[in-house]
């Protein structure tokens, strides 16, 4: 059993290393040297310092120091500390390390496990789509003609879709209940919540989530109607990862599914960023004025209901106020 971990311990894609209370090197494993860039191959007995000459710094024997007194595991992020090593090969690498006391039977530390994870080709992952992102915001800016159209967008807009903001939307939404009551007309409000959104920024970063909440945007925008006829819809990024489309007079039931439908639909088709596929779906929400609110804020606050209580039950699916499920 012994030689099965100690396999498995040098052919894990982390760099790892283990060392004695004195820090002489007891163990190694492969991964060490893709991750350092050394090329000598017999480190085992030498300090840790001799290897790792960056360590010998005061600030990390003293975390070294708590992890072997308290036995409390510490972690090093790349962003504050950039390269453990000292000469390497590679003048770019950035890494992550994480220090924990390994114990005897008497709960004894008698040995310290470094652990080394290469997160360079994360961080220059990450930097690409912040200038893409950068490049993106740069270049609205630049379609802006005048002062107060950049301080009108500002206002009235989500910084990073360009929709409409929550502002924004109540004020139109307020004027469509106005111009319906006038009319005896109808309206439709869709509350649109993403599902699974949290794990891809657990998994790939808040860069790549922003980015897949602007393709999201794009496609419902894409959308909906945008004629110069009084019957167009109002699209809105309210915060997070939730949206609402407003349906101008558009109340009949089965036109209103039809169209949440086709949300569904098209937000479940595969995202690509930056050559990773990312699949999610969405739970949405639906308000009819005036049976399910004859102000904006009722309609919202119903719309979120439904779709709460859609998300909490089945997710990926449609629910309107009154109870009627779809799908």
């Amino acid at each position: 059993m012994l030689d099965y971990s100690y396999n498995a311990l040098k052919k894990v894609d982390i760099g790892i290393i283990i060392t004695d209370i004195e820090q002489n090197i007891v163990f190694k494993n492969d991964k060490i040297y893709d991750t350092s860039g050394m090329h000598d191959n017999d480190i085992i007995g030498k300090q840790l310092a001799d290897v790792c000459p960056t360590l010998i710094k005061q600030t990390y024997q003293t975390i070294i120091e708590d992890v072997v007194n308290t036995g409390n595991p510490r972690f090093c992020s790349s962003k504050l500390h950039g390269s453990f090593w000292g000469v390497t090969t590679r003048d770019n690498l950035r890494q992550n390390l994480s220090i924990e006391a390994l114990k005897n039977f008497d709960n004894q530390t008698t040995h310290i496990l470094f652990q080394f994870d290469d997160v360079t080709e994360q961080i220059e992952f990450e930097q690409t789509l912040k200038t893409q992102i950068d490049e993106l915001k740069k270049e609205q800016d630049n379609n802006e003609r005048t002062k107060k159209a950049v301080l009108e967008k500002i206002a009235f807009h989500d910084s990073l879709t360009g929709l409409y903001n929550r502002y924004s939307l109540v004020n139109k939404l307020e004027e469509e209940i106005s111009y319906c009551r006038k009319y005896a007309k109808s309206l439709s409000l869709l509350f649109i919540d993403l599902d699974g959104f949290k794990a891809v920024n657990d998994t790939y970063g808040h860069l790549v989530g922003d980015v897949l909440l602007q393709q999201v945007a794009g496609r419902l925008e894409s959308n909906t109607r945008h004629s110069e006829s009084r019957a167009k819809d109002i699209v809105s990024r309210i915060g997070g990862d939730e949206f609402i489309i407003v349906l101008s007079e558009v109340s009949d039931r089965e036109d209103v599914i039809i169209v949440a439908d086709k949300v569904l639909n098209i937000i479940r088709k595969t995202f690509v960023i930056s050559n990773i596929k990312i699949n999610i779906s969405a739970s949405i929400g639906i308000s009819i004025y005036p049976d399910h609110g004859i102000s904006a804020n009722e309609m919202i606050d119903n719309a979120d209901k439904a779709m709460y209580k859609i998300k909490h039950t089945t997710k990926n699916n449609i629910l309107i106020c009154d109870c009627l499920t779809v799908n």
